[in-house]
Order: structure tokens, then sequence, then C-alpha cells
């Protein structure tokens, strides 16, 4: 079954790149999609991101599940819902490699053509031609950019997102989103509402119940609980919670600071892309820490 699917990979991968040799504008839908600096200024400015990766476009189109994620009709209908209609402030983000790959690294770009080899015409049936889209590749700003001097000044501008403010971080029980490094160290005050690693949709209602009942007290929520926080952003946001879709930014960081040349586990924390946390776990401190930030637990 390993060498079939390795076969069937290489075909795809090898008309892909045949279909992209000649015929280049196939590969370059009529979108329109900011960059990652431009899609910051927009949550500088108080507004909300919802975070729409391959995963999130193919629970709606192809019904599959994804990573900690099984399928269910009722996200893929709400997924749908944020995806058609937004709340005015909240900005839809897609990947901007949808239409610029220059400076992806050739495993990255030929991920992105041989997805959009695979589903364009089913991509485009739900995406709207009119609206200006954000970057969902906001959040995965290390490994796969050929030009890792913009790294650095990509941190800076997110770390302004909770620079002096209070946060309330919503994410899965082994997530741990800046418990082994310094990127939130800015923040005035980390707290956070834990949630189920797996299937975090199947809790939604108590999940976003207990985020509104206790949104009021910070400045800012900071969501890292795959496709179930591209929908709770937008609920969050017609409730006018300032929240952003946050995603893998802590693993990118850490990759970033270990200089890291492929995805690797991370000490302490379960990750999708390697479904296992990292050899170690928390220190002491770390760990204190972390219990003391928590403020709520949805089992």
């Amino acid at each position: 079954m390993v060498l079939k699917n390795k076969i069937r990979h290489f075909y795809y991968n090898v008309r892909t790149r045949i279909k992209y040799i000649t015929d280049r504008k196939y590969f370059s839908p009529n979108l329109k999609i900011m960059n990652s600096e431009q899609t910051i200024e927009w949550v500088l400015n108080g507004k909300s991101i919802s975070r729409f990766g391959d995963g999130e476009l193919s629970l709606i189109l192809c019904d599959e599940a994804i990573g900690f994620q099984k399928k269910s009709d009722s996200l893929s209908k709400a997924l749908e819902r944020v995806l058609r209609k937004p709340d005015k402030n909240n900005l839809v983000c897609i990947p901007r490699t949808f239409i610029d790959r220059r400076d992806m690294v050739f495993r990255a770009e030929q991920f992105w053509l041989w997805y959009l080899y695979m589903y364009k015409e089913k991509v485009l049936k739900i995406l709207n031609s009119d609206y200006e889209y954000g970057d969902s590749l906001v959040t995965r700003f290390y490994l796969d950019y050929k030009n890792k001097a913009k790294t650095t000044e990509r941190i800076k501008k997110l770390r302004k997102i909770w620079d002096k403010k209070k946060i309330l971080i919503i994410e899965g029980k082994k997530t741990r989103l800046g418990v082994t490094n310094d990127l939130l160290d800015n923040a005035k005050q980390i707290n956070r509402l834990l949630v189920p690693n797996k299937n975090a949709f199947d809790k939604y209602d108590a999940i976003l119940e207990k985020a509104l009942k206790i949104a009021r007290k910070y400045d800012i929520l900071l969501l890292s609980i795959g496709p179930t926080a591209t929908v709770l952003v937008d609920d969050l946001s017609r409730s006018g919670v300032q929240a952003v879709d946050i995603g893998h930014i802590d693993a990118e960081y850490e990759w970033y600071r270990n200089k890291a040349k492929k995805k690797v586990a991370i000490r302490g924390k379960e990750i999708i892309e390697t479904k296992k946390e990292g050899v170690g776990g928390l220190t002491k401190k770390e760990e204190k820490a972390y219990k003391e930030s928590v403020v709520g637990v949805i089992e």
C-alpha cells in the first residue's frame, strides 16, 4: 500500500509539472489575495481573521477528515458559511500561494501546484473573485520559504498583535502555545481555555459559550484549534470580540529558533505534522506557568 501510494503521488506530481510547463496561466486563478504584511495590518487595526488552508477547503469540497478533526456535515456547512458570508469585521484568508509561489521552496511550490491541478475548479466555485482575501499562510513564515531573512521581520510584526495586551488563548490540551519559547513574552497577561485536542468541533457550542462568557476580560483572543477556530473566530467577531485564528505559529517559531530543515517534533507539545510530543516534556517552571494560565477546560 505504501509503495502504491508513492507511485500514485509521483504520477500526479509529474502530471502537475507537465501541466505547469505547458499552461502556466492555469495556475494563476483570478483572485485577489493580500500578502502577509497586509493581513497583519488588518489585525493591528482591530479586525479578526479566519484562515482557510488546504485542510479547511478540503472539509468543504471533499468531506474528508483532516489531522485531528474528523469529517462532519455541520462543520463543513459552518466553514462554507464563514467563507461565503463572513462578519464585516472578520477577514477570510486563503493561501496566497494560489497566485504567488515565487519565494516557495520546491517542495512547497510543488504541493500548491498539485493542489491547484487537483482542485482549482472546485475551489473557484466557492470563492468570490471580487472579495479581497487575506493570506492564510501568514503564520506559516519559515520552512516553506527560500528567503529566510524575511522571517525575523515577519515575527516582529506578528508579535505586535499581542504586544502589551491581555490575551486569551483557546487551544488544544497539548498545544501549549508559547510555553517553551519567548513568542508571547511581550503580552501583558496570558490565560488559556483548553479544549479537546482532537475533534474540538464536537464541543463547539460549549467552547463558544465559555469563550463569550470570559472574552470581555481580554484585549484579543488567539485560537489554535484547527478548523474549529476558523468558524469560532467569525462567531466571536459577530459578538464584537476580536479573535485571530493563529494556527501553527508556535511550531513555525520553534523551527525558526532551532534552524530546523524539516518539520520535527517539539518538546512538550503535540503538533499535527508529527502527531506526537517532542522528547523531554515541560520543565517544572514551564509546567507551573502553564497550569497557572489555565482559566477553563472543556472536556
